[in-house]
């Protein structure tokens, strides 16, 4: 019979349920299938190793933590920036206005650099700290709480709740591991306090001890608030009430963070060192205080006593907060206004049956709205968030004046702010298009739609619902903008609105990457670098609302809605394999991989140029040919080899199959002599108007030479792989010819010189009729070496005339 084991202590199950809680968080970050933690001891060495199937490729754990790491040494940089600004607001200033005069503000500003690195006990200085402190504190909270759905329990709780271990054990189980695992409270909290423990704390290894000691009860406070309206009040409330809380929290965690972040900002500094500074006399003895009083002592057992004081009085709190949740949680965790009520009231009953609905065409669309509708924590993340984040920005920047005179801008700034508000609010609503299905996600499978065309409904309702935001900024713009301006403003208005849809296609299309339907949390539903991703692309779409030459405007234009087709393309090829854990896309060319050999080409070129000219200044007109012709090879063999490697067979042809030959020769002359006559007409016009003038007397015979074999051979073979075999086979893979022709024509046209684009782009409605006809890449390759060699012997002159 075999003996029963002990029950654990309550020490034990803490650091069990601890442990347990710390070992799942290393499991969501994917780390456990990279690293082993610790040796295997010899009992384990002898057990039969598990294996399963893997998971797919995800970003891995050295990315995770790079970005970790560069989060806490920017919000280390921002943390010294406050208390440096605070020191010379309050202290420094101080003493400037009592000395007055030049060498007053020299010796005052010479005692600041000295003094700062171990400043004395200030009065104002510690009230402010102290009042920076708590609003961090608060931030910490309130975000954690508006990123939670507080309208039900996590699912461990309610797992761990039919273990047999008591109540009070498991409530100060859960308070241990949200005081270490809250990574609002690590960034917020940890980095000022440990650039205050350095400033002020000697020797240097206490530095990290007394950081650690004085940021603990702080944690376990907000650890304490988020249990009681997590466990406390949800059973107290209605979902609805608690939704509405959790918008609220999210709200206030964003102005927070904002201000907190003004008082480290040069420009505005004064509205965030004006408020903290002004912070009650009392909070100096509340924890935030003590642990701050604590770090500015002057012997070690002053902070000592302190930080004892602030740790008792934290478990005074946390003791109490814990008699409080056991006593809510007496009758189970699920009662009172857990659960939404199962039936509805007359009023939707009625509009159920046939009432008044929404004037949409898809039911997609009218299930999205009527969940923007219930979802308050969603409309106001969705609706409110950007206006937030976009006006805390300009305070941010500029104080609270730059918002009265934002029309009196440039209209480039003012553009930029409408398609920013735009872009937030796709980057809230439309990223997260499958997040909000959450585990019913496998239901879209089951439609009689494809998935495609859910999120393709999907991506127009967000994409006119965020049309608000820039009409909303442009229209008054319109109306106080400088005199001159009109024409300016008028199409940096249009460039802003056309990126608006764009963007919520690239959203979309994004969000079916960055989704992790399988994740059991739903904070980790969605994967964070995508969203970099997404605001990065963002910027470089606003750039192009800064840009000096129209041309340049329109070429991020193009290139920016090239990049959602690809990514559409990419997304819709993913869909089918969304919720297999293992299974991906079978590789095939697309028009993402496109984009990146006509980059790799350009930048290649840029690089051998570069080094062309280094080791042979004295003969650039060659290095433009030896640069081309390396940087095609380059790209067309690194292309050949990683298709190679994944196995794709279905590559653009060179030469086609014997019988197709003929009829691609006859294509690729045909469409040539048509692209050329127009080409020829085109540089002729110039000429008759004085805009472009014969350049062959300037060339050189030699150079002329060159540019015959650069234009007629290498072009269009390398080019034509490119932008036929690639961007226009992959686009017709997904659509009809004519956008199919007319996009690849396009980005075709853009990278080449703006007064070209015009024969150019028809040059590339001409190439792709010739390969969709002809099956093969020597068709277009024929067109482009008849254009080329009659527009550069018209221009340049032929070798040796």
């Amino acid at each position: 019979m075999t003996p029963l084991r002990p029950v654990p202590s309550a020490w034990q199950m803490l650091w069990l349920l601890t442990r347990l809680r710390l070992l799942r968080l290393v499991n969501l970050f994917g780390a456990v299938s990279r690293l082993s933690f610790g040796a295997k001891s010899k009992r384990d060495a002898h057990r039969p190793q598990r294996t399963g199937t893997g998971r797919k490729k995800g970003v891995g754990l050295l990315a995770g933590l790079f970005l970790g790491g560069m989060m806490l040494f920017g919000f280390g940089v921002m943390a010294k920036q406050s208390l440096r600004n605070l020191h010379h607001t309050l202290v420094v200033q101080a003493q400037i206005d009592a000395v007055g005069g030049a060498d007053g503000v020299s010796e005052a500003g010479e005692k600041f650099r000295q003094t700062f690195e171990r400043t004395a006990v200030e009065p104002v200085l510690l009230r402010a700290t102290t009042g920076l402190i708590a609003l961090l504190w608060v931030v910490a909270v309130c975000n954690d709480l508006g990123t939670r759905e507080l309208a039900r329990p996590e699912w461990d709780m309610e797992w761990l709740v039919t273990l047999p271990i008591r109540m009070p054990t498991l409530l100060w189980a859960r308070l241990a591991e949200r005081s270490v695992t809250s990574l609002f409270a690590l960034l917020s909290l940890l980095p000022l306090l440990l650039v205050l423990a350095w400033q002020q704390v000697s020797p240097g290894w206490l530095v990290p001890l007394m950081a650690l000691a004085a940021a603990l009860p702080l944690f376990a406070l907000a650890a304490l608030l988020r249990s009681v309206v997590d466990i406390g009040l949800r059973l107290r409330l209605a979902p609805a009430r608690l939704r509405n809380l959790q918008a609220l929290m999210s709200v206030l965690g964003l102005l927070g963070l904002y201000l907190a972040l003004s008082v480290g900002s040069s420009q505005g500094a004064s509205l965030g060192v004006s408020m903290v500074s002004e912070s009650p006399g009392w909070l100096l003895w509340t924890p935030p205080g003590l642990v701050v009083q604590a770090l500015y002592a002057g012997t070690p057992w002053q902070a000592l006593v302190l930080l004892f004081a602030a740790w008792a009085q934290a478990g005074l709190l946390l003791a109490a907060g814990v008699a409080w949740m056991h006593r809510q949680l007496r009758h189970g965790l699920l009662s009172g206004g857990s659960r939404e009520a199962g039936t509805r009231g007359p009023g939707v009953a009625r509009s159920a049956r046939g009432g008044w609905q929404l004037p949409l065409r898809s039911p997609v669309q009218r299930r999205e709205l009527l969940l923007l509708a219930r979802d308050r924590n969603f409309l106001v993340q969705t609706l409110l968030l950007p206006v937030l984040i976009i006006g805390s920005q300009i305070v941010l920047n500029g104080g609270t004046q730059a918002l009265g005179q934002l029309f009196s801008g440039p209209p480039a700034l003012i553009a930029s702010i409408a398609f920013g508000l735009a872009s937030y609010m796709l980057m809230l609503s439309a990223f997260q298009t499958l997040n909000t299905e959450g585990a019913a996600l496998w239901l879209l499978y089951t439609f009689p739609r494809s998935v495609g065309s859910v999120l393709r409904d999907k991506a127009a309702l967000w994409a006119v619902i965020a049309l608000a935001y820039p009409v909303g900024v442009l229209l008054p713009g319109a109306l106080h903008m400088a005199p001159g301006a009109g024409w300016r403003y008028l199409g940096l208005g249009l460039l802003a609105l056309a990126g608006v849809p764009l963007f919520s296609v690239i959203a979309v299309s994004l969000a079916v990457f960055a989704s992790d339907p399988l994740a059991q949390e739903r904070s980790a539903r969605v994967r964070p670098g995508f969203v970099y991703l997404f605001m990065m692309l963002s910027g470089f779409y606003g750039y192009g609302l800064w840009a000096a030459a129209w041309w340049q405007s329109l070429v991020i234009l193009l290139l920016v809605g090239l990049l959602a087709l690809a990514l559409w393309q990419k997304a819709n090829d993913a869909l089918p394999f969304l919720l297999d854990p293992v299974a991906s896309p079978p590789a095939q060319p697309s028009v993402a991989d496109g984009l990146i050999a006509a980059t790799a080409f350009l930048v290649l070129q840029l690089m051998l140029s570069a080094l062309w000219r280094v080791f042979q200044p004295d003969r650039p007109g060659a290095g433009v040919l030896v640069s081309f012709v390396a940087a095609g090879a380059l790209t067309y063999g690194l292309a050949r080899l990683v298709y190679w490697r994944a196995g794709v067979k279905t590559l653009p042809s060179l030469l086609g199959r014997a019988g197709q030959r003929s009829a691609a020769v006859r294509e690729g002359l045909l469409w040539g002599a048509a692209a050329a006559g127009l080409g020829a007409a085109y540089l002729l016009a110039l000429r008759q108007l004085l805009l472009m003038p014969e350049a062959g007397a300037a060339v050189a015979p030699a150079l002329r030479i060159g540019l015959a074999w650069l234009c007629v051979l290498a072009a269009p073979v390398f080019e034509e792989f490119i932008f036929r075999g690639l961007i226009f086979a992959g686009l017709r893979r997904s659509f009809a010819w004519w956008p199919s022709a007319a996009a690849s024509a396009a980005v075709f046209a853009v990278v080449h010189p703006p007064v070209s684009m015009i024969p150019v782009f028809f040059l590339g409605l001409c190439t792709a009729a010739a390969y969709e006809r002809g099956r093969s890449l020597m068709a277009p390759m024929l067109v482009h070496a008849v254009y080329n060699a009659v527009v550069v012997g018209l221009q340049f002159g032929w070798p040796g005339r």
